[in-house]
């Protein structure tokens, strides 16, 4: 997680939280924000593929108590986006939440233009 010197934490991208309960968003939602993340949800009865679109996530976390047919609809449509999918059984921590976040993406860099280095010239 990248931190600046005031504290503030660089976004990291947007993480859809697939859930038709509340609390389960609201949790799964603070700790994406917390992880340096945008937390995104579907809006109201959106089609997946929609929500997918619309979010362009890095990752989506879907509850497991979520009609199944939305849920197996919804990884149909990310997986064809190439959005990760990760399975975990809350609760779990906010250390172990933010180090399985780290663990599925690769850090986003900065692109850095430097000069190549060149020999010194001999007379």
């Amino acid at each position: 997680m990248d931190r600046h010197e005031d504290g503030r934490v660089e976004n990291r991208g947007t993480i859809l939280v697939a859930s038709t309960n509340g609390l389960f968003r609201d949790d799964v939602g603070r700790m994406v924000a917390d992880s340096g993340f945008t937390p995104a949800y579907p809006a109201g009865f959106e089609s997946p593929w929609v929500s997918v679109m619309r979010t362009q996530p890095r990752i989506v976390i879907c509850d497991c108590d979520a009609p199944i047919q939305r849920v197996q609809r919804l990884i149909f449509e990310a997986s064809a986006r190439r959005v990760v999918f990760k399975w975990l059984t809350l609760p779990v921590s906010h250390d172990a939440f933010c180090s399985m976040l780290d663990a599925l993406l690769p850090p986003l860099t900065r692109a850095v233009h430097r000069g190549m280095p060149t020999a010194p010239r001999t007379l």
